[in-house]
C-alpha cells in the first residue's frame, strides 16, 4: 500500500471512522485501520484484523447504542499528613516513587486510565490533605 495521506492524515480518518461508519469505506485502500486501534479506542484483539471486518465490529457496536463503555471507580485516600498518599499515586502513575513533595492543600483530583482484556477503567482519586482542619472533610 501506497498511502498517500501520511500518519497525521491517516489518524485522523481513523478519528472520523470511529464517530461516524459509512458504507462507502468498506473499500478502503492504501490504509490499515489496525494500526489505529487505539485512536478508534478499539480493542486489541482486532490487532491484524482486515479493513473490513474493523468497519463490520464498528457497525454491529453502533446498532448496540454505540459509544464506548467506560468503568469509573472512585478511591479516596485519607490519612495522617505525611502518610505517603500522593506518593503512592504519583508512583502508580509512573512507576516512581515521589521523594520530594510538598504537603496537598485541600483535596487533588487525578485521573488512572488502566486497561486488561479490552476493558478500560479509570480510577479518580480523591487525595485529601492530611491536616487537622480537612480530617473532617
Amino acid at each position: 500500500y501506497n498511502n498517500s495521506i501520511g500518519p497525521e492524515g491517516a489518524q485522523a480518518l481513523a478519528e472520523m471512522i470511529s464517530e461516524n461508519v459509512l458504507p462507502a469505506l468498506d473499500q478502503l485502500g492504501g490504509l490499515s485501520l489496525n494500526e489505529h486501534l487505539d485512536v478508534m479506542r478499539l480493542p486489541q484483539e482486532l490487532q491484524g484484523a482486515s479493513n473490513k471486518d474493523i468497519l463490520k465490529f464498528l457497525r454491529e457496536r453502533a446498532k448496540d447504542g454505540g459509544g464506548i463503555r467506560m468503568a469509573v471507580a472512585k478511591v479516596v485516600l485519607v490519612g495522617p499528613p505525611w502518610a505517603g498518599k500522593t506518593s503512592m499515586i504519583h508512583c502508580l502513575k509512573t512507576g516512581q516513587f515521589l521523594k520530594d513533595r510538598t504537603m496537598t492543600d485541600g483535596i487533588v483530583v487525578t485521573s488512572l486510565e488502566v486497561s486488561a482484556g479490552g476493558d478500560t477503567i479509570e480510577f479518580l482519586f480523591y487525595d485529601l490533605g492530611g491536616q487537622e482542619a480537612y480530617q473532617t472533610t
